[in-house]
């Protein structure tokens, strides 16, 4: 599901030990802290076994569990504003302890009835202790408790029948049918709790993390709760990142450029007293927090802070965002944080007005038995090595009772309702979905995406469908199609298997019109509609009838991703006359669609494509590193089983980070490409010089003229982002401006081919240069902006020739 990638903002890595009850020398106390004037609960309060790195904070209910409390414990309970509280353990259990806390009075005035010390002061001392904090800490052990609370909503599962983007004819049974309005209600909540020990190592950059025990509600697999974060999210760090916006911290070196400090006045923490600083951004270019930091008295370590974007600052989808963050002592002379509450709503807008979802989160996570400077465990290191996260076997096996007497963050009664009932509802899914795997489904798409639905220079008009029957993994499809200009029918026939989610065997048996070279830069679907309704064909065709046998493997991660596929065809393939004589507004001649090499062939096929920049016309990575995609396609073929010819086809993406802006950063992205094929390639396998859009297109070619069978071709393009529209005040949408662009392409094609060919080889380099805007705001959704591009030729080719683009780019 699309919700399950932004899990990755809020889930911490977690742990915690089960614990002995009753009358013992170890149990488990549950209580509620309460303010003693007002018999309210407090939230918050830090609760700490003293000498120890153990503790928990207090939820807004005033709620709190501490387990495994040796007899004879001190608990000291700290909160800002209140008198501190020091509880000795005896080893009587209560059901429920009530601590009371005496408030304190709130001193608020000007800096001179504070003290001498300056605001700005309190800040440049507390950046210099919590350089002090870092440089102490070399190793941390701990255990951290995380759990994440997500209710989702919008027009997707408000009403699904009102937001079906895909035309489907489709009969399903009684049971797929209430299966559906389950799957309405199912989707609604989810909860995901975990335990996790984390080990990290500061000087050895080493980080690992083991999940011990986790829950979820039925609704999320299981296998992805596994989000980790090897480093608790720490306001301590110079800059905090969230998608593509990232923000400087209010301590971080720098933090005068960005931010002003105003003392509000000071707060009781125990025998302290706490400054109370609010925190506004002096900045309106630059993304920044707004709120509340709290830095202790004498040692100048910070101790609690609220903060939100400033409403100068955009994050791409999100509606709000809240962080508190609380830090602890874990000796004298380190402060670290400790707990983590995180609140927000996220919306996208898929179509405005008529397709949304809405998703609002609250995470917490509480950092417990801390252990510092230690050396890590030889095992540890040795585990790092092979894997970063990793799952205990026993960490599914946990029983309702080991949370209901372990987790740090109360189970409301409300939660305890969404889990029993999306359990309930996933067992009647299953039920369902068991009932449905045992019988047929069946439908029809209407083909959009194949040349047999649509029009072309070719084909002329073309209507078809698709209708198919499924059962289990298995599923057939067959597509019929007419083509009004060629007066003849096509086809193909699909048999399906799909052993796991990610991977496809496809058997196939055609008669079909099928786009020549390796050019396949533009979808079918916008083929047809430049075709008609702006008189430009892109691609050449030709007949091909026989059979095909493919495997299909997709792997898509967070960070990541690999594409595989290998393939054989045997086909009859054949030239196509041209028969369109004109398009909707234009009735010019078009291009004459070239004649191939004709026969029968057997061809074997591999493609393999990985990376962290996911494949696309314009691609973006998320985060300050080297982005990369490396893909390459390999062709071995014979002609009527008596000429051997072969291709091969690699590229490779780069982006680089160059110059922070707050967002995105400026970057520099380069396309290397090669070719080669050996002289007795077909046409049809030979290399086509492509001028649709994005990286990797040569703008000022005209469609269809250069190619050949070897060639190479460098792209570049240097986005400058939106930093100077925003520092130049111009217009904003979102408080984002539009991005600035230069990008070029040069390339040289060869034509060494002992067969025919139409296309002309370049002899010299051919180059070009130009100017862009990107992120011009859609309107429609928030999940696309336009871009337009212009470059000029400076070759000897098409010297002062013009081309031109327009394109979509996604926000992250």
């Amino acid at each position: 599901m699309f919700w399950h990638r932004f899990l990755f903002l809020v889930l911490f890595a977690l742990t915690f030990c089960v614990a002995e009850q009753g009358f013992s020398q170890t149990a488990n106390i549950i209580g509620k802290v309460f303010d003693k004037e007002t018999q309210k609960p407090i939230s918050g309060v830090r609760i700490t076994i003293l000498n120890t790195n153990r503790g928990t904070y207090s939820s807004s209910s005033g709620f709190f569990r501490l387990t495994n409390v040796s007899v004879g414990s001190k608990i000291l309970f700290r909160s800002i504003g209140f008198d501190s509280y020091t509880y000795t353990f005896d080893g009587t259990v209560q059901d429920t302890l009530k601590i009371y806390l005496n408030p304190l009075p709130v001193q608020i005035g000007e800096v001179e009835s504070i003290g001498e010390i300056e605001v700005n002061e309190i800040i440049k001392r507390a950046v210099e202790k919590k350089k002090e904090n870092l440089d102490r800490l070399k190793t941390l052990q701990a255990k951290v408790y995380s759990k994440i609370f997500l209710t989702l909503g919008g027009g997707i599962l408000d009403a699904p029948e009102k937001n079906a983007l895909r035309i489907q004819i489709e009969k399903k049974s009684e049971a797929e049918k209430k299966q559906d309005s389950l799957l309405k209600e199912f989707f609604k909540n989810v909860i995901a709790e975990t335990f996790s020990n984390v080990f990290i190592d500061y000087t050895k950059d080493i980080k690992y993390s083991e999940i011990t025990e986790r829950r979820q509600t039925a609704n999320f697999p299981k296998e992805a709760n596994i989000l980790v974060f090897n480093e608790f999210l720490s306001f301590y760090d110079e800059k905090v990142k969230v998608l593509s916006t990232e923000f400087v911290t209010p301590l971080a070196k720098n933090c005068f450029d960005y931010y002003r400090y105003e003392l509000l006045g000071r707060e009781n923490f125990g025998e302290l007293y706490v400054y109370k600083i609010r925190v506004t951004p002096k900045t309106e270019v630059y993304p920044a927090f707004e709120g509340v930091i709290k830095i202790l008295e004498k040692s100048y370590n910070l101790l609690e802070l609220e903060l939100t974007p400033s409403r100068f600052s955009f994050i791409d989808m999100f509606d709000s965002l809240k962080y508190t963050q609380k830090f602890t002592a874990l000796n004298e002379n380190i402060w670290q944080p400790s707990y983590l509450e995180l609140t927000g709503k996220i919306k996208v807008e898929i179509l405005k007005g008529f397709l949304d979802l809405a998703l609002n989160f609250r995470a917490v996570s509480i950092v417990t038995d801390a252990i510092i400077n230690q050396p890590l465990p030889d095992s540890i290191v040795a585990k790092s090595e092979k894997q970063k996260i990793a799952v205990n076997p026993q960490a599914d096996s946990t029983k309702e009772e080991f949370w209901s007497q372990n987790n740090l963050v109360e189970t409301s009664d409300y939660e305890k309702s969404i889990y029993k009932k999306i359990d309930s509802i996933s067992k009647t899914v299953d039920t369902l979905q068991k009932k449905a795997e045992k019988s047929f489904t069946w439908g029809i798409d209407p083909a959009i995406d194949r040349i047999g639905t649509g029009f072309n220079r070719v084909t002329g008009y073309s209507l078809g469908i698709s209708p198919y029957v499924k059962y289990k993994s298995f599923s057939l499809v067959f597509s019929p199609s007419y083509s009004f200009g060629q007066k003849k029918f096509y086809h193909s026939i699909d048999f399906k298997y799909s052993p796991k989610p990610q991977s496809k065997i496809t058997f196939s048996i055609f008669s079909d019109v099928t786009p020549s070279t390796m050019d396949d830069k533009m979808p079918i679907f916008l083929n047809t509609l430049f075709a008609y309704l702006f008189h430009w064909d892109y691609y050449d065709y030709y007949h091909r009838k026989g059979w095909r046998l493919e495997y299909q493997l997709s792997e898509n991660r967070i960070f990541d991703f690999i594409d595989f596929k290998i393939a054989y065809e045997h086909s009859t393939q054949s030239s196509l006359k041209q028969i369109s004589t004109g398009s909707l507004f234009s009735n010019s001649a078009w291009r004459e669609n070239p004649k191939i090499t004709e026969g029968t062939f057997d061809i074997l096929e591999m493609d393999l494509t990985f990376g962290n920049l996911q494949t696309g016309l314009i691609p973006s990575a998320n985060e300050d590193k080297i982005g990369y995609r490396f893909s390459f396609r390999v062709d071995a073929g014979m002609r009527d089983k008596t000429q051997n010819f072969g291709a091969f086809y690699p590229a490779l993406l780069i982006k680089l980070p160059t110059v922070y802006t707050g967002y995105d950063p400026m970057s520099l992205s380069f396309l290397f490409e090669g070719g080669y094929a050996t002289a007795e390639t077909p046409i049809q396998y030979s290399f086509r010089m492509p001028n649709f859009y994005g990286l990797g297109n040569f703008y000022t070619a005209p469609t269809g003229v250069f190619g050949g069978n070897k060639f190479f071709a460098i792209h570049f393009q240097y986005n400058f982002s939106d930093l100077f529209w925003r520092a130049i005040g111009l217009p904003l949408w979102n408080n984002r401006g539009v991005e600035i662009l230069i990008s070029g392409a040069m390339g040289k094609y060869f034509n060494q081919a002992t067969l025919p060919t139409v296309y002309k080889p370049t002899n010299n380099l051919y180059t070009e240069f130009g100017l862009g805007l990107g992120r011009i705001p859609l309107l429609i959704t928030n999940l696309a902006y336009w871009g337009f591009e212009v470059r000029y030729n400076t070759s000897k080719h098409l010297f002062g020739r013009w081309g031109y683009s327009l394109n979509l780019s996604a926000p992250f």
